[in-house]
């Protein structure tokens, strides 16, 4: 991240860090401590149970009593499970905040994340999101393993206007997508975005987060930074992995697409460059069989321009032994 002026330590804002928890207990206490370490101290810590079954209701509420004045445990009526996005739902409307912080309750953060990611929205005021680099945490289990700092997929310490990113970043563009634990973005901007998608959960849990992203792609000024000061947890017993391994990748994606392609007829979002992304991604969906054979001749059609620029090289080579 560019070099920044230093915080008015006299006009911090409040942050509301929302944390979603479904038996996160193996993992929970560390993702507090680090929120606790933090050297920003305007917070509030919003703890949302997702009904737990195992001891992440205990640890949370055993954390809020410790300190009551800083943080909040919630769930949903009866204890029931509703999904990620009904839970962080849940955590925004107890927010008092004029920021948002979202971190996952496996995930961690540096001590100086808060202060960063605050220092460059208090000193940009037309700036509604930043968006840090993570990195993805696999020496947590196995020392052997190496951590990677994935950046986000556009150019860095650069702001980006509606709908850049939707075209640059995944699910239509080649650039990875931000990760949440990387976020931090003004209330009235979350607000101004309907919050998070509860439609995404269960099965159709897998895209929950890119909906949440190509909403603020298509609304909010973006602001990507090249600071990775966030540990993304990498770890064979998530939600995600367990998603993919039953082979429900495709269903999720195709649950995506239809439900932006009535996002933005009901949002009157007409950019045409995004219009044109979404019916390509369909296509393989509506029409499978077309898709096939297109992708069957697609694929003879490299196989043939390959042979033939291995003949020319041959053929140049024997040229040059004449």
């Amino acid at each position: 991240m560019q070099t920044l002026d230093k915080m008015d330590l006299t006009k911090t804002p409040l942050v509301s860090i929302i944390i979603p928890i479904f038996n996160s207990g193996r993992y929970i206490t560390e993702t507090i401590e680090s929120v606790l370490n933090q050297r920003y101290t305007n917070w509030e810590l919003i703890l949302v149970d997702d009904g737990s079954t195992d001891d992440s209701r205990i640890i949370s509420e055993g954390y809020s009593s410790k300190y009551p004045e800083k943080i909040i445990c919630a769930a949903h009526v009866g204890n029931i499970n509703k999904g990620l996005p009904s839970t962080r739902n849940l955590g925004l409307s107890l927010a008092k905040g004029s920021l948002v912080a979202l971190l996952d309750s496996d995930d961690l953060w540096m001590p100086d994340y808060l202060e960063e990611q605050v220092s460059f929205l208090v000193n940009n005021k037309d700036i509604d999101v930043v968006c840090q680099a993570s990195i993805y945490w696999r020496t947590w289990n196995n020392p052997k393993e190496h951590d990677e700092v994935i950046l986000v997929g556009a150019p860095s310490e650069k702001i980006y206007t509606p709908p850049e990113l939707a075209v640059a970043l995944y699910p239509f563009g080649n650039g990875a997508a931000p990760c949440m634990d990387g976020i931090v973005m003004r209330t009235e901007a979350l607000k101004r975005i309907g919050g998070f998608e509860e439609s995404f959960k269960g099965k159709n849990h897998l895209y929950e987060d890119q909906a949440f992203n190509i909403k603020n792609y298509l609304k909010n000024v973006v602001y990507l930074s090249s600071s990775a000061k966030n540990l993304y947890r990498q770890r064979p017993d998530s939600m995600m992995h367990g998603i993919i391994e039953e082979g429900l990748y495709d269903n999720g994606r195709y649950f995506f697409l239809r439900w932006l392609k009535v996002y933005l007829k009901d949002q009157m979002i007409k950019d045409k460059a995004v219009h044109k992304l979404l019916n390509r991604a369909l296509i393989p969906y509506k029409y499978p069989y077309l898709y096939k054979i297109s992708s069957g001749i697609h694929r003879r059609y490299k196989q043939l321009l390959n042979k033939l620029s291995a003949a020319a090289i041959i053929a140049s080579s024997l040229n040059a032994l004449i």
